[in-house]
């Protein structure tokens, strides 16, 4: 299996740097600092996603042959296809209805519902639920842990900000670096 480094490294990358990079500035963000400009390689980033694409090309091809068999091997390249190929868009449908949240809300618009990736946890999205309280005049924001192979949802409690809790959850489900 191709590793995080692996990919990283194709890219020129360092994963101890992009990591010490992240954690500054989740830490700045935090405390509402201004953050660099330095702090977004956007070449470097293009450059590894692009390899992950190139890698991930490759994978399909190797496997497409296999995929229409009803063997052994046909069940293990649809199974590499599904892995590596792990779609992300469901997350907010997944919270839609662990929350019970109606597709359209009775004015007509869609519930309130953004989501982020979470670097080193790459099989959880944050996924937040906006809602506008119109009697207090605020907008208030619940956040979850939505994992993307399960759908599973995990509220953020009050206490905790979104890494400690992902840090939580991934004691239970290891990350698939």
């Amino acid at each position: 299996m191709t590793s995080m480094n692996t990919i990283l490294g194709t890219a020129g990358l360092d994963r101890a740097d992009l990591t010490a990079t992240v954690d500054e500035h989740r830490s700045m963000s935090m405390n509402q600092e201004i953050v660099p400009a330095s702090h977004f390689p956007v070449e470097d980033l293009a450059s590894g996603i692009e390899q992950l694409g190139t890698r991930l090309h490759r994978i399909l091809a190797l496997t497409q042959d296999f995929l229409g068999r009803d063997d052994e091997a046909g069940a293990l390249a649809r199974h590499i296809n599904s892995t590596a190929l792990t779609d992300v868009t469901g997350v907010k449908e997944s919270l839609r209805k662990y929350l019970d949240l109606p597709a359209v809300n009775p004015d007509g618009s869609a519930p309130l519902l953004s989501d982020v990736p979470l670097y080193g946890y790459p099989d959880l999205r944050c996924v937040t639920h906006g809602i506008l309280d119109h009697t207090r005049r605020t907008f208030v924001r619940n956040h979850y842990l939505v994992s993307v192979s399960s759908g599973e949802a995990t509220r953020v409690p009050d206490t905790m900000n979104v890494f400690e809790t992902a840090a939580l959850i991934s004691e239970k489900e290891p990350a698939h670096v």
